[in-house]
């Protein structure tokens, strides 16, 4: 009879088969997915809360989708900031599509820090202006309260550095912010722009060909009416 050849058993197949079963399974953390979804939940509540608000509306009385907790809020941003507030939803929806996604922070943070430049050159160019962005009226139609377009921090801004270096330096200083952020952000070519605009300038009109003046040729009998009547 043929002896039956018994297989030894591989030990660290075993072993391995047996680490495989009883370790679990390691689950996702979705703690980033959490935080993006909550800052554009949050983003999305202060662009309702902004865009509908009543400056004559309450706590008690809110006059604003957002509640009163959204009047409070809009308020005090659009006091503070004016109409550049509406960067802090926007900022807040770049974040969370960041952290969903789960990108790198290095360009997000760059692009915090563009948007952060070109809201103040915004708010320091609106703060020259100070002109009312929600009047409040009384009964007489007289304005009693104000937001500026460039709020508070706006108008005192433009008014410190206008006093410091005067409205030539802020200018240059505001064109320098305008232009970094249009570079940065947007990705401008300002080389190839600058060269378009100095080609334009430099570029020489183009002449118009002289017309050549023919000789006039006096008509003669053979060519005229004349010399068919004779």
């Amino acid at each position: 009879m043929a002896k039956r050849t018994k297989r030894k058993a591989n030990p660290t197949r075993s072993k391995s088969t047996r680490n495989s079963t009883s370790r679990p399974a390691k689950k996702k953390d979705n703690t980033d997915v959490i935080i993006g979804l909550l800052l554009l939940l949050l983003a999305v509540y202060l662009v309702i809360s902004l865009s509908s608000f009543n400056p004559e509306g309450t706590f008690a009385e809110p006059l604003n989708w957002g509640g009163g907790l959204g009047v409070i809020v809009a308020g005090k941003l659009y006091e503070w900031l004016g109409v550049v507030a509406y960067l802090i939803p926007g900022l807040l929806i770049l974040w969370g599509i960041n952290r969903i996604l789960r990108r790198p922070m290095k360009k997000l943070v760059l692009n915090t820090l563009l948007l952060v430049g070109f809201g103040f050159f915004l708010q320091v160019t609106l703060g020259f202006f100070e002109a009312p962005l929600y009047p409040v009226r009384n009964n007489a139609g007289v304005i009693t309260e104000s937001f500026s377009l460039g709020g508070s921090t706006g108008a005192a801004t433009f008014r410190y550095f206008s006093n410091l270096m005067g409205k030539v330096g802020l200018a240059v200083v505001l064109i320098f912010l305008l232009l970094v952020s249009l570079v940065g952000f947007f990705g401008l070519n300002l080389t190839k722009v600058l060269s378009s605009i100095a080609e334009n300038i430099l570029k020489p009109e183009p002449r118009e060909p002289e017309q050549k003046i023919s000789p006039i040729v006096a008509p003669t009998f053979q060519d005229s009416h004349l010399a068919e009547l004779l």
